[in-house]
């Protein structure tokens, strides 16, 4: 028998609770029942909560000039595409946890395929929230730089499944697109330009870079090569684990010689080259991911030749000016 008062903070966890084990333990044909059962557990308490992060005050930016820059990713939704959606810089990281936190209770436009949650947002919800600008019309780049087509936004949505989690926005599929290949894209610009520097694996330099440095190849996760002018540009990823507390240290280096680094708890594994114009530097995308873990994403880097320096664009974003 249930007490006659209930905490609210303890209502919302019994309805979460209740949520996932009707998910996760449900058989094929029980899975159309899943958004009505998420529906039922939407009561006026949670809808309280939501309401008080409506009411949020978020300070007005300006236009953000800057292109959005990411890897395609046409795996996540069944017959469609889309791309990561990053929360603007006024965001308070508090606002932040709970728009990720009670994101399932902001829409009832939900679908479920297999263990697939894809919960619709409204626009005007998601562009409070998120940076949108440039997000209408992208253009798509394959791995040689060719532009291939152009695709438009269908809607805003916010996908899950066991290992993954993330706000996207979602475009029409492309029949130009295969899905086992890479591809970049960008917000619809004039400065797109295809850019000479190809990053490429050798083994052999790999080996005799470690050799010059001392380090232990079995500790090498990442390393490619590229050819600017007379010299030879390296790329090398190191994790000493024999180490106390080690971190994965990402190096820049010009024959051999590391000129920059970047000491993180995550590590970038592989370059694609971005076809933009921007003056004494190259841009690329890399995965990255904190190993043994299912944390992973797209960062958005550049190299300044001018200063030999390894630069990072936060939230995909890069203003060409």
């Amino acid at each position: 028998m249930l007490p006659k008062r209930i905490n609210k903070n303890h209502l919302l966890k019994l309805s979460i609770i209740l949520i996932s084990i009707v998910f996760f333990s449900c058989k094929t044909e029980e899975k159309k029942e899943v958004k009505e059962q998420i529906k039922k557990h939407i009561n006026s308490a949670e809808k309280e909560k939501i309401s008080e992060i409506k009411k949020v005050q978020i300070p007005k930016e300006k236009l953000d000039s800057k292109i959005y820059i990411n890897k395609l990713n046409s795996s996540r939704v069944q017959n469609k595409l889309s791309v990561s959606l990053f929360f603007k810089e006024s965001i308070p990281d508090s606002i932040v946890k709970k728009v990720c936190s009670n994101v399932a209770k902001i829409s009832s436009d939900i679908t479920v395929v297999d263990e697939e949650i894809i919960t619709n947002l409204e626009e005007s919800y998601v562009s409070k929230y998120f940076n949108t600008n440039g997000l209408d019309t992208l253009l798509v780049f394959n791995e040689n730089q060719v532009l291939i087509d152009t695709i438009y936004r269908e809607k805003y949505a916010h996908y899950q499944n066991p290992l993954d989690e993330d706000f996207i926005a979602i475009y029409n599929k492309s029949d130009k697109i295969n899905s086992e290949e890479n591809y970049i894209v960008m917000s619809k610009n004039d400065l797109f330009q295809k850019n000479s520097m190809q990053f490429e694996k050798d083994s052999l330099y790999m080996t005799k870079t470690a050799k010059k440095l001392s380090f232990d190849s079995n500790y090498i996760s990442f390393h490619s090569r590229a050819v600017k002018g007379k010299d030879t540009i390296s790329i090398l990823t190191y994790f000493p684990r024999y180490e106390k507390n080690y971190s994965f240290r990402f190096y820049l280096l010009k024959n051999h010689q590391p000129v920059d680094s970047l000491i993180n708890d995550f590590t970038y594994n592989r370059l694609i080259t971005v076809p933009v114009n921007k003056q004494n530097e190259d841009i690329f995308v890399s995965f990255s991911f904190v190993p043994n873990s299912d944390v992973f994403w797209d960062s958005l880097i550049g190299i300044d030749w001018e200063e030999m320096k390894i630069k990072t664009y936060s939230k995909n974003r890069l203003d060409l000016k």
